[in-house]
């Protein structure tokens, strides 16, 4: 019987070249995320990405097997990305493979370009709409990724599979309805209005089931197996009880086709919209109006007093409980002295007539190096790559050696 390392994997049907191209982007950290990670880093997955803008918490510990002991938050902090794949590096001690990559940010701030680059993409998120899953479905299917996610409250798991390989196939939104604005709490916040509302939460035992059926799921897509495409996957670890269910597209969905970039614009992320209109004008682009990737959002009114407040964020950064600075949120009273001010103002493209958002920075508004945009012409459509002028792809993550 052989003794090499791999030798049972190989036995089982894994490939060591395939696996070797795999460049999984696994959102999120928590009890799930872990269990996917350690999943792919014991299969040697070629490049791990690991992006969660949250912080490790006491609450977190019995589900958390990567969960820093005094020292280690001492040294690295309490962000999960990188005490998951700093002590992920040191578990696989045995093997440099595979490379590990950080960001512990949303994943929004870190734009497009981890989408385009990556060969997998794995949600194991529990926010929706923008500001988590519903933004990780929309550039899949944009970029055509095959993604899987997964979800679970107790003793119930479900995992959904998308290929998103082609114009035919079901993609996120084929199903889903998302809110405009999302709620922002952290783990603490969340768990506490979770027990409020008899909200039953996850459990390590059903984590460590549907983190493992993700990972195998993802390395039989990466082999060219498909049993699992399209589908979404329920079970209850208790009982055994298990329900595949086939997707299929919604006609009513709106598919497109992979974008390819028709120009290159260069301009550092300070720089504001108006600069970006400008270096298009000077391109020989006249009128242009940009698609931004998400709803920009001007002001909206407080929820306590009523009064108009400066939000200038993304839509997927707003607060859903939007408070000002006198209600106890985090918010300015808008400083303006125009009566004809709008108590709500969000934007969804940016164009000439866009004057109000002209003076502010594209990251700020959510643009970001590595995107593409997609300009309209005089009714004829354009997509425009928003090159780094001096971020490159490389730096939005931190290496793990």
């Amino acid at each position: 019987m052989s003794t090499e390392i791999f030798s049972r994997e190989k036995a089982a049907g894994y490939q060591p070249d395939i696996l070797k191209q795999m460049k999984p982007l696994v959102i999120g950290v928590g009890a799930l995320g872990q269990c996917v990670v350690r999943g792919l880093a014991a299969a040697q997955a070629g490049e791990l990405y690991l992006v969660d803008s949250d912080s490790f918490e006491q609450h977190n510990a019995p589900r958390s097997s990567f969960y820093p002991n005094s020292a280690e938050q001492k040294k690295w902090g309490l962000g999960k990305a990188e005490i998951v794949a700093r002590k992920l590096r040191n578990e696989i001690s045995w093997s440099k493979d595979p490379q590990i990559h950080f960001a512990n940010n949303m994943i929004q701030e870190l734009g497009e370009e981890p989408f385009r680059n990556c060969t997998h993409i794995i949600s194991a998120v529990d926010s929706t709409g923008e500001r988590g899953r519903g933004w990780i479905g929309k550039l899949a299917r944009k970029f055509g990724k095959p993604l899987v996610e997964g979800g679970f409250k107790a003793e119930r798991v479900n995992m959904r599979t998308l290929t998103n390989h082609n114009l035919d196939v079901p993609c996120f939104n084929c199903w889903e309805n998302h809110e405009t604005v999302q709620e922002q709490f952290n783990c603490t916040a969340r768990a506490r209005l979770s027990e409020a509302e008899g909200f039953i939460p996850a459990i390590q035992t059903a984590a460590a089931v549907l983190g493992s059926l993700m990972v195998e799921t993802t390395i039989q897509l990466a082999h060219g197996n498909s049993e699992l495409s399209n589908t979404q996957y329920f079970m209850d670890i208790r009982i055994g009880k298990t329900n595949l269910m086939k997707l299929v597209r919604n006609p009513k969905c709106q598919h497109s086709p992979l974008p390819k970039s028709d120009a290159v614009i260069k301009i550092g992320k300070g720089e504001t919209y108006k600069t970006l209109l400008e270096i298009l004008k000077g391109q020989g682009i006249k009128k242009p109006q940009i698609q931004l990737p998400a709803r920009f959002v001007l002001t909206l009114t407080c929820f306590e007093c009523g009064s108009v407040i400066q939000i200038n964020e993304p839509s997927w950064k707003v607060a859903k409980r939007i408070l000002c600075t006198n209600c106890g949120g985090r918010y300015q009273l808008l400083k303006s002295k125009d009566s004809k001010v709008l108590a709500h103002e969000i934007f969804y493209e940016l164009s000439d007539a866009t004057e109000e958002i002209h003076e502010i920075p594209i990251h700020q508004v959510g643009i970001i190096p590595g995107s593409l945009l997609d300009v309209t012409i005089e009714n004829q459509s354009i997509t425009i790559e928003i090159e780094s002028d001096g971020l490159s792809g490389s730096n939005l993550f931190t290496p793990v050696f």
